[in-house]
């Protein structure tokens, strides 16, 4: 096999943009803490997802009961059907 680029052109084309990452920041922190708004505090509890999940379970139980009942139903019907 053969390249069709020479190795050097590939090394220093990386060089190059490796260096445009190296540039320190030029921002001073009393600029920044002054843009910067306060968060409230998120306090980690069980209770903000238990809601959530409740009602996932719920819908989940529903959807599996409402499934056997129409496979019942259709089980049902195909029984009469073939008698």
């Amino acid at each position: 096999m053969f390249d069709l680029l020479p190795q050097n052109s590939i090394k220093t084309e990386l060089n190059v943009a490796d260096a445009s990452f190296q540039e320190p920041a030029k921002t001073s922190m009393t600029s920044m803490s002054q843009d910067v708004q306060s968060a409230p505090e998120v306090k980690p509890g069980k209770e903000d997802l238990s809601v959530f999940f409740g009602i996932g379970m719920a819908i989940n139980i529903i959807m599996i009961v409402s499934f056997f009942i129409w496979a019942v139903k259709q089980w049902r019907k195909n029984d009469s059907n073939q008698k």
